[in-house]
């Protein structure tokens, strides 16, 4: 269970880095 709260963590701060990237890109 713990290998797969990690994972969802781990993608949710990729997607999260990705977003801010894109958010200061379009300033």
């Amino acid at each position: 269970m713990a290998n797969v709260n990690d994972k969802m963590i781990e993608q949710t701060a990729k997607d999260y880095a990705a977003y801010l990237k894109l958010d200061l890109s379009s300033q």
